[in-house]
């Protein structure tokens, strides 16, 4: 799922015989927000652009893709703890150390949802034994 998620992302991000050019890249880049989907997606997404302008001189660089995720409003508010957390520590982190607290925090959400569920349809249950 997610390979063809960042194989949908990397079509968009335009191929070397489209009119999209390294100085067209950048842009699209500023612009990524998460709206939707697996973190780890978006963050593969992001590290697309960096890939796409390696050999430029536009080149991408890891405080580029740190500094792009931390400001408020490109990650869904259900981060902001991780975020606070992360921003004193950005200048030290690496790309892989900033963005997995992401996808664990993403990924113990979906557990911890489907256990609520499962609590709230049990105590409506008992609710109407009594």
């Amino acid at each position: 799922m997610i390979s063809s998620a960042v194989e949908d992302s990397y079509k968009q991000l335009g191929h070397p015989e489209t009119d999209v050019g390294p100085f067209v890249i950048p842009s699209h880049f500023r612009q990524e927000k998460h709206v939707s989907g697996p973190i780890a997606v978006f963050f593969s997404k992001l590290q697309e652009y960096q890939t796409r302008l390696v050999a430029t001189e536009y080149q991408i660089w890891d405080i580029d893709l740190k500094s792009h995720v931390l400001p408020p409003g490109v990650l869904p508010a259900k981060f902001e703890r991780i975020i606070d957390s992360l921003s004193m520590q950005a200048p030290t982190l690496t790309w892989s150390s900033l963005t997995q607290p992401f996808i664990n925090e993403e990924i113990r959400q979906q557990v911890q949802d489907p256990v609520k569920s499962t609590i709230r349809v049990q105590m409506l249950w008992l609710e109407s034994q009594i």
